[in-house]
């Protein structure tokens, strides 16, 4: 069976650093190692979409890079490298190509009588000395990759025709769906492998990008979700109008539209979303019924959701929230909202730049301190920096025994694909609870400060920052 990498047997030390909130590490070695992967020998099972960052001894120096996990077994796990930048993957070939089968091509694994550049059988490059190879096997690695995505592209457009046009009344529906959910997930995972091969530059990428939406769009179009996650009519990706149709959960399009509704509405992030509307709920009710006249902040309030089932422990708290969003419409939204609940005495609504947030001064001098300040879906968005930046200062504006709530996706727990490839939500950054800790150890807030709470479909988890 052809491959589609360069791979040998061979046992390299490596440390499995696992971005989880336990932070912890294991020294292993490499059962086989590619130029894109490796089997790595591991007591413990790791979930298939698991990160893990990994420290490789080649050449007699350590070579850093990300992992996916593709599988376990009881041997060990299968791990493909996330975009490894060139340093890497020249360091790794030059391993490789030292341990290479004489006589066997290392793709399709037939035997070479003779000397050739290229094989006879899968006609991939065999001068792995040449300046040029890496250049020439990634050309052919990437041409293949492109067909066998766009002839899959074609069978499922075809496939949606098909049962747009003749549907057959004794196939139920939950049956199609889950097949084209199937495809769907493996057109979206196609597109992430070539990405994560780290050999297109960001132009190729983004022409790539459109050419796949292109390809795809007299489908998608018929579902008003994923048209809506393409286009987003209000100029920006995440917004209150599609969320307030997610928590609603019911589909708006007709025909095989309804079904790619439903795909859309029961996918792992959807659900999350829901499950963190309904975690927030739960987290300000127990502030609301513990303390009397909370002062809180709600950083880019969206559509104030979760206010509607807290109505009467806003009242009876005499708590005070101010709301902050860029969107006016959000805010209008959610002012009718509180308006027509009889809260609006009590929450107040102002536009405002949540990154301006990132100086303390200015906040504390706009603001003033608060008891309780969260933020369920803005952070995600933020870079690093800004992240880091906005800890600080709103751990500042903290009152005694004040609470922070933030909310980040844990990229170990969803496949991202669909967001980037079907529809066009590929704004938020992919991190991990390691990732999440690493920069609240920066902004100075201790481990022990934090409390870690996940939503039901443990997607997404909230930080919760309590200030000594």
């Amino acid at each position: 069976m052809r491959r589609l990498d360069i791979r040998c047997n061979f046992n390299v030390p490596v440390r499995v650093i696992y971005t989880n909130e336990e932070m912890s590490h294991y020294d292993t070695y490499t059962k086989n190692l590619g130029l894109y992967g490796a089997f790595l020998y591991l007591k413990n099972s790791l979930p298939k979409g698991f990160w893990t960052k990994l420290i490789l001894k080649l050449q007699n120096e350590n070579i850093e890079t990300k992992g996916i996990v593709l599988r376990s077994e009881d041997e060990g796990v299968a791990i493909r490298f996330k975009s490894p930048d060139p340093k890497v993957k020249q360091t790794i070939f030059d391993t490789i190509k030292e341990h290479l089968p004489q006589n066997n091509c290392p793709f399709c694994g037939m035997s070479q009588i003779t000397t050739h550049d290229i094989c006879s059988y899968c006609g991939f490059p065999l001068d792995f000395y040449s300046p040029l190879f890496l250049e020439e096997f990634e050309k052919r690695i990437l041409k293949r990759k492109l067909e066998t995505l766009y002839s899959y592209i074609d069978k499922f457009v075809k496939k949606c025709d098909f049962i747009e046009n003749y549907k057959d009344p004794t196939i139920p529906n939950e049956m199609i769906m889950l097949d084209l959910e199937n495809n769907i997930y493996t057109i979206a995972n196609l597109c992430r492998e070539i990405e994560e091969l780290g050999i297109c530059d960001s132009d190729f990428l983004s022409k790539f990008k459109k050419d796949v939406f292109e390809k795809t769009d007299s489908v998608f179009s018929k579902s008003y979700f994923i048209n809506y996650a393409r286009n987003w009519p209000k100029g920006y990706p995440g917004d209150y109008k599609l969320l307030e149709l997610i928590y609603r959960n019911m589909p708006l399009s007709s025909g095989i539209g309804e079904i790619l509704d439903k795909i859309f509405l029961r996918a792992k992030l959807a659900e999350a979303v829901r499950g963190r509307l309904n975690t927030m709920v739960k987290l300000l009710q127990k502030e609301l019924s513990e303390r009397s006249g909370l002062k809180i902040l709600n950083i880019a309030c969206g559509s104030c959701r979760e206010l509607i089932d807290l109505t009467k422990e806003i009242k009876e708290s005499k708590a005070s929230i101010t709301c902050v969003d860029l969107d006016d419409e959000a805010l209008d939204f959610a002012a009718r909202r509180a308006s027509l609940l009889n809260i609006d005495n009590q929450v107040s609504f102002r536009k405002y730049n949540a990154i301006r947030m990132i100086k303390p001064e200015r906040i504390l001098k706009e603001f003033g301190t608060y008891d309780l300040v969260y933020s369920i879906g803005l952070f995600d968005y933020l870079s690093d920096e800004i992240v880091t930046g906005l800890f600080r200062s709103l751990y500042e504006i903290l009152n005694k025994q004040g609470k922070l709530i933030i909310a980040f996706k844990d990229a170990n727990a969803y496949d991202p694909s669909v967001y980037h490839w079907i529809v066009n939500w590929n704004a938020f950054l992919q991190r991990t609870p390691y990732d999440v800790l690493m920069l609240l150890d920066k902004a100075g807030i201790s481990k022990s400060e934090v409390t870690l709470i996940r939503e039901p479909s443990g997607v997404i988890t909230f930080y919760m920052i309590e200030k000594n």
